[in-house]
């Protein structure tokens, strides 16, 4: 009867994927087990190895690779991937956002700052735009205006005969996990540092750093102004133009 053949497509379909579970419920005449308890136990390695899995930065599903290789291992049941996320859940995990540690500085005094503060300085002289006595508000008096800052030691030239660069990196990722990340999973952990449900979160997240690296695909892109004279006397039309790629990858500048 199709009552019968349909009792026996649901035991023959269901009955292996309860079979295992605790308690037992009646669907369609047929008794079956639920209420299964979580494969990864409160307070074993399984859950230490997830702790540093995670807080190495993994996804889900490198650590459960990982996890897995060492339940092999050890004869354990392997796991799929609600398994982990589910125990994940229950180890209390806390994200934070991963901030990032400039490697430049903003020391007035240092080496750097005041090369290019005395360039800046310099160009502006030459174009016009800090007179000499601008400079004398800055130095107190002419005679104490140092020499490579005073427009009579100076070239003069027009801002249009200035091109304007600018680098573009394609950087590598620097940081305290291997890669590219914005977030960092962190979970309780004892005195020795053990992941342990009761413990602490440590307060140091790890930064992503920003400094440059030799392994960068390192390009320079410019622009300038370009006048041409027309054919009415005194006028000129100022045009921006894009300048040639230039490419320094590997090069010492």
């Amino acid at each position: 009867k199709k009552s019968e053949l349909d009792n026996r497509q649901i035991d023959r379909i269901i009955r292996p994927i309860w079979k295992s579970l605790n308690d037992e419920v009646e669907i369609a005449g047929i008794t079956m087990k639920r209420g299964r308890n979580p494969i990864i136990e409160e307070g074993s390695q399984s859950e230490k190895l997830i702790a540093d899995c995670k807080e190495d930065a993994m996804s889900d599903v490198d650590t459960l690779t990982t996890l897995n290789e060492f339940r092999y291992e050890l004869n354990l049941e392997l796991l799929g991937i609600n398994a982990l996320r589910g125990a994940i859940k229950r180890m209390k995990p806390r994200t934070q956002t991963i901030k990032k540690a400039n490697h430049g500085f903003t020391d007035p005094e240092a080496d750097w700052c005041k090369a290019r503060f005395n360039f800046v300085l310099q160009m502006l002289v030459s174009t016009g735009d800090v007179t000499v006595e601008n400079l004398v508000e800055m130095f107190e008096s002419e005679d104490k205006i140092p020499s490579h800052f005073h427009p009579d030691n100076l070239e003069r030239f027009h801002k249009d005969a200035v091109a304007f660069w600018d680098e573009s990196h394609k950087k590598c990722v620097v940081s305290d996990y291997g890669g590219a990340a914005k977030t960092h999973t962190q979970f309780p952990r004892d005195e020795n540092g053990d992941f342990d449900r009761n413990g602490e979160y440590l307060e140091n997240v790890g930064h992503v750093r920003t400094f440059k690296y030799d392994q960068e695909f390192r390009a320079s892109f410019g622009c300038a102004i370009h006048r041409d004279v027309t054919s009415i006397p005194g006028q000129v039309v100022r045009q921006g133009r894009r300048l040639l790629f230039f490419d320094y990858t590997g090069k010492k500048m």
